[in-house]
């Protein structure tokens, strides 16, 4: 009979099948769902895995009623979507938060909230959630503050795609030691200023590389234009929206990129392809040329 391995070892071995494709959380269901067919112990740790999805943005109803017969499933449950405020017809997040243990994405609506107290900081701190994912959505530059208060809750946040209409607030002067591997701004109008995109993006230390491979945002100016150049040789798939065409040198600096989308008020299309001609690495160019 052979010895069976580990748990800890068995769930490292299926995670490295655990997305559908190399860009995207979309997760490999199908062959999750063959893992936990193998055996007893394959499916307790496949079944951790499984990519199953709450929304809650429209409930208004206490959380308590809301899980009274979810504590089986919930335990399960990788993404969930809520709305945080403070308005009595709403669940308190926090409370919502904590039926979920094995938590891997959160999409948060944020409205009406400026700012965490600290109590409420350290219940988040509290609860047995390791966030991978992170969908950030606020509606004005204030609330953005919230932003940066998970970042610190979560530091082991990996993917963080950000909805705000306008620029986001000043970061505070403490960084949390996260590591993103893939940055995202939804709202081709989404700006970040060089303070903001510094904060998400560090200085890269010597000998070391930059950890963002995937990335969308709006193409910077300014400082901020040199931070992305920092992060260049490392990012393997770009969105980019374009008020303007980058510089003559802009794709050169790209050396490992795979996959490119385009978007915004770009009309000579022929000078893109001469410039991704420069390019080191191989490429496919997507999205809209408007």
């Amino acid at each position: 009979m052979i010895p069976s391995l580990p748990s800890e070892l068995i769930i490292k071995i299926i995670e490295h099948a655990y997305y559908l494709h190399i860009y995207g959380r979309e997760a490999d269901v199908k062959t999750l769902g063959a893992c936990a067919m193998v055996c007893k112990q394959w499916s307790s740790c496949a079944r951790k895995l499984l990519f199953f999805e709450v929304d809650l943005r429209s409930r208004g109803i206490p959380a308590n009623s809301v899980f009274t017969n979810l504590e089986g499933p919930s335990t399960y449950t990788r993404s969930l979507k809520i709305k945080a405020n403070r308005q009595p017809t709403t669940p308190d997040f926090i409370a919502v938060l904590s039926h979920f243990p094995a938590l891997y994405h959160l999409d948060i609506f944020v409205e009406s909230i400026l700012e965490l107290t600290e109590l409420e900081v350290a219940q988040l701190v509290a609860l047995p959630i390791k966030l991978r994912a992170l969908t950030y959505y606020g509606r004005s530059m204030n609330v953005s503050r919230v932003l940066y208060q998970l970042m610190a809750v979560w530091p082991s946040i990996e993917f963080l795609h950000i909805t705000s209409l306008g620029r986001l607030a000043p970061p505070p002067a403490e960084r949390p030691p996260f590591s993103l591997y893939e940055l995202a701004t939804e709202y081709s109008g989404t700006l970040f200023p060089e303070p903001v995109l510094r904060w998400f993006l560090p200085p890269i230390l010597a000998g070391q590389r930059g950890s963002i491979n995937i990335m969308a945002i709006t193409f910077p100016w300014g400082q901020a234009y040199d931070t992305l150049m920092e992060y260049a040789p490392y990012v393997r798939s770009l969105s980019l929206f374009c008020t303007r065409f980058p510089p003559q040198d802009f794709f050169e600096r790209f050396g490992a990129l795979e996959e490119l989308t385009l978007s915004g008020f770009l009309t000579r299309q022929s000078r893109l392809n001469s410039e991704s001609q420069c390019c080191h690495g191989q490429f496919s160019i997507c999205g809209s040329m408007e």
